[in-house]
């Protein structure tokens, strides 16, 4: 196969394009059998080596996951975006002349596997506090993708959560809803975006944000009446809404499974008290449905829910789920951008970027009677 793309050696190897750079650069930051495979498959599919010169390469840049990594498994099985963020990453990075390395998890590599970077992206949805404290004290210049942080000096790079739940809360307003729930089963700081506008789209409509349901911690916990108390006799429903701690992204029940058995027992205590429920991911949107359809409701029709993220298997769910659509690619491309700025101008000032979101609307919300 004459002319094979890079991408597409990462696909048939089922590695990164990152990855495969590293490789035919001749550069650290992947064990010598990975580099091995990456070589000989290229070398078997014809491709053109000349492209590739590596004192044409202007530096390394490592993408550093502090989001996904804990997983324990290729990521991008769990999460369609994480490879489209990441893929789109290292072709912009090779794009600019720079060598892509990585994803990388934060610790637990030997910097002896590890190239020198010049630059760093980081994935930074589950950082801590004294994570980030690390970075900002380094001496390598970085970028923050998912993350907000609009109290640190640091840029960012993110999705515009708040509008993705306005135009959420806008929609489910004009279908005839007034009672509209929430349900929280991640933290951090996306995810805090996102229970803020929800909040605060309900207080400038005089609505009250009355039942939110949070399954995000090791007790489920609820906002509306004493459902909490008979799920888990020891915690007391939260007034202040779901825990948003910083560097617990994805702290949420070990299975969808575990979810489903969670929310089952929140029904078995009470019955919902919203027309409308918008969850903070589409995973808890999917749960949602199913536990609604076997305790006799019908999604969609008696009660509308709504998701974030827009995942591939959205459009598949009975009813398709009407959900926030994030743009990875966009995301990753901005966030590149920046950091080869802020390379290249070390007088550049931080800046905090968001990158639109789009709700798309389907069948999980029809008007409400």
């Amino acid at each position: 196969m004459a002319g094979i793309s890079m991408k597409e050696l990462a696909g048939i190897l089922g590695v990164s394009t990152a990855s495969i750079s590293v490789a035919l650069r001749g550069k650290p930051g992947i064990s010598e059998e990975t580099r091995r495979r990456i070589l000989t498959e290229a070398k078997n599919r014809g491709y053109d080596m000349s492209r590739l010169s590596m004192a044409d390469s202007k530096g390394i840049i490592e993408i550093i996951d502090h989001t996904y990594y804990g997983y324990g498994r290729n990521p991008g099985d769990l999460f369609p975006y994480y490879s489209q963020f990441t893929d789109a990453a290292a072709a912009e990075i090779i794009r600019s002349g720079y060598t892509a390395a990585g994803p990388f998890p934060p610790a637990g590599i030997s910097p002896s596997e590890r190239p020198e970077a010049d630059g760093l992206l980081i994935l930074g949805g589950g950082m801590t506090p004294g994570q980030l404290d690390a970075y900002i004290n380094g001496p390598v210049p970085f970028v923050v993708a998912g993350n907000p942080l609009e109290d640190q000096p640091v840029t960012t790079v993110t999705h515009d959560n708040y509008y993705g739940i306005c135009m959420t809360v806008t929609h489910l307003y004009e279908q005839g809803h007034r009672q509209i729930g929430y349900i929280q089963t991640l933290t951090g700081a996306p995810t805090r975006e996102r229970y803020e506008a929800y909040v605060r789209e309900l207080s400038r409509r005089q609505l009250s944000a009355s039942s939110v349901w949070d399954f995000s911690g090791s007790a489920a916990i609820s906002t509306n009446a004493s459902a909490a108390a008979a799920v888990n006799s020891a915690e007391a429903p939260s007034a202040a809404g779901p825990d948003h701690t910083a560097g617990s992204f994805l702290k949420a029940p070990d299975s969808t499974e575990a979810l489903i058995a969670r929310m089952d027992q929140m029904l078995d205590a009470h019955p919902p008290m919203a027309t409308a429920y918008i969850c903070d991911n589409d995973f808890a949107a999917a749960a949602f449905m199913r536990v609604l359809r076997s305790h006799g409701f019908t999604p969609g029709k008696d009660i509308a829910v709504t998701g974030f993220d827009n995942q591939p298997f959205s459009a598949l769910l009975e009813p398709p789920l009407t959900s926030v659509h994030t743009f990875e690619p966009e995301l990753a491309v901005c966030s590149v951008q920046q950091l080869i700025y802020t390379m290249e101008h070390p007088e550049f000032q931080f800046r905090h970027i968001k990158i639109g979101t789009k709700l798309v609307v389907r069948e999980s919300t029809q008007t409400h009677v």
